[in-house]
């Protein structure tokens, strides 16, 4: 049974947090709060770096209410991650010539 649940959204420059309990099967909205972080962080940063000021962020929340949830979920800026395409096209991935008898395979078929 669902009791209590927290999110954590980490933006480059504050913490948010918002805390759902469950009493009485019903839900309620316990914390919504945020903090700015005390300097900007990016991937590109030291990882202790990273820890120390997400720590700060998150003591300081938690100083105004506890968070009373064993379960916790969080989300990461997109510039965390390294997202790229690429994009080629078909008849530079396969010859031509090979490309013939899957054609052929896929688009023929006997009318009987």
């Amino acid at each position: 049974m669902f009791k209590n649940h927290t999110g954590i959204n980490l933006s480059e420059s504050k913490l948010q947090l918002v805390e759902i309990g469950c009493r009485e099967n019903s839900f309620y909205l316990e914390t919504v709060d945020q903090v700015s972080h005390s300097e900007l962080i990016s991937p590109s940063q030291n990882e202790n770096k990273i820890i120390s000021i997400l720590q700060e962020s998150f003591d300081k929340i938690i100083k105004k209410k506890p968070i009373a949830s064993n379960s916790i979920s969080f989300s990461l800026p997109n510039n965390f991650f390294k997202i790229f395409d690429q994009f080629v096209e078909r008849s530079r991935i396969l010859n031509k010539k090979l490309d013939m008898p899957f054609r052929e395979s896929v688009f023929s078929f006997d009318i009987e």
